[in-house]
């Protein structure tokens, strides 16, 4: 059963967030860091860095959309033919000229977006929040607001209210499939 949420303002959104996450949100600061452990051959215990706190949001809501995705990995995502993938140059073409192209394929997202290139996977960033009427400031500034270019490598968009997921991996290649939209976005949560 796919559960639908009706948003109207910033406050719905947090509820369904805390829905999916198993708990409120004003908890996320708090929580202490999930560390990844694991013993080595010759018996010492090996620490990761710690793991943003959005992932396990995150990662609900690409479950959700794309029921037996597991990570914001294709590898790990449910839900995507192999016939689907489509040829997307990120080699041979101008900065802008990628960026335009990716913003194309989003032209019809709408409502709350989670967004995860290279960076999100860095402990002090995670997987990111953009309102779809935002996407294009936020990957036009991305690399003065946040660092490095945000085409460089995997970039995985989840929109909750449409079902859209969007995949560009480094490769070369692009996909856009519809999954089940679990979020319903009621007038302008993006302020304009």
């Amino acid at each position: 059963m796919v559960e639908r949420f009706l948003v109207a303002n910033e406050d719905d959104l947090l509820e369904v967030a805390a829905h999916f996450a198993g708990g409120s949100l004003d908890d996320f600061p708090v929580r202490e860091p999930d560390f990844g452990r694991g013993t080595l051959p010759d018996g010492k215990t090996m620490t990761t860095a710690p793991r943003h706190v959005n992932w396990d949001f995150a990662e609900r809501v690409l479950d959700a959309v794309l029921p037996g995705s597991t990570a914001y990995n294709p590898d790990r995502m449910t839900g995507i033919p192999l016939d689907d993938w489509r040829p997307f140059d990120l080699t041979e073409r101008d900065a802008d000229a990628i960026e335009d192209d990716f913003l194309s394929y989003c032209d019809d997202l709408e409502g709350p977006l989670i967004v995860v290139n290279s960076t999100s996977f860095y402990p002090d960033q995670g997987p990111y929040f953009v309102e779809a009427s935002n996407l294009r400031d936020f990957v036009k500034a991305f690399d003065t607001r946040v660092r490095d270019y945000f085409m460089w490598t995997d970039v995985l968009v989840v929109s909750p209210a449409t079902g859209f997921v969007i995949v560009v991996q480094d490769d070369g290649y692009i996909v856009k499939v519809r999954g089940n939209a679990v979020v319903t976005v009621s007038g302008d949560v993006g302020g304009k």
